[in-house]
């Protein structure tokens, strides 16, 4: 494979330029909507021999984006999951620490 986890993304993709998640929401939403669209233009156009260059992987026929976009999206939905645990493992923690101080109060 030409991509590795050690990979420095572009500014233009990487998530950092903060905002609410309702902003971000809509976004994903916009997205589905675009994919949807290109997919509906591309009936009956050999997806195989549509190529188009990725910055990082070189060129990608629609299969082998569509394929990356599908590693992609798990891999961030697995950091997503990630990040859901550690936060209810935090959040169980400091509330068994307030339970223990306040069971010692005099």
């Amino acid at each position: 494979a030409s991509w590795s986890i050690t990979e420095i993304a572009e500014h233009i993709v990487r998530a950092d330029w903060g905002g609410p998640i309702e902003f971000w929401l809509i976004h994903l939403h916009n997205c589905k909507r675009t994919l949807e669209e290109t997919c509906k233009k591309m009936e009956g156009l050999d997806s195989e021999r549509i190529i188009y260059p990725h910055p990082i992987s070189g060129p990608l026929n629609v299969c082998q984006r569509m394929e990356f976009l599908r590693y992609h999206m798990e891999r961030h939905q697995w950091q997503i999951e990630n990040i859901k645990q550690q936060f209810k493992q935090e959040r169980t923690q400091t509330e068994g620490y307030r339970m223990l101080q306040q069971s010692n109060l005099p």
